[in-house]
Parts: structure tokens; sequence; C-alpha cells
């Protein structure tokens, strides 16, 4: 697939993991909601510490 018939959100996704330094999959799995071990022991402890977070985009 070359640049021009990827959609738009490939080349978003593409720049964000270049500014992380991590795999473009990486970035994709986030978005779409695969757990990792460090994920879910970090929302473990935040529900055990009882944080409520709230995330706007700027």
């Amino acid at each position: 697939m070359n640049e021009q018939s990827e959609p738009a959100w490939a080349a978003v996704n593409s720049a964000l993991a270049d500014e992380l330094g991590v795999d473009r999959r990486y970035v994709y799995q986030m978005e779409s909601g695969v757990p990792t071990l460090y994920t879910r022991r970090l929302f473990a402890m935040l529900r055990l510490l009882d944080v409520r977070m709230e995330v706007h985009a700027r």
C-alpha cells in the first residue's frame, strides 16, 4: 500500500508512533483497547486508590 492510498488516520498513527518512538501497531492496539499487563495493573491500582480521571482534548 503506498502513502497516497493510506487513509488519513494511518498517517496520523504513523506520525504519533514516530514521535513516541514506538511501532505503529502499538498505537493501533492502544486505540483498539487491547489491554496490556501494564494497563491492567495501572487501572487496577487506580481503582484501588479510588482515583477519578477526566481526559480533555486540547
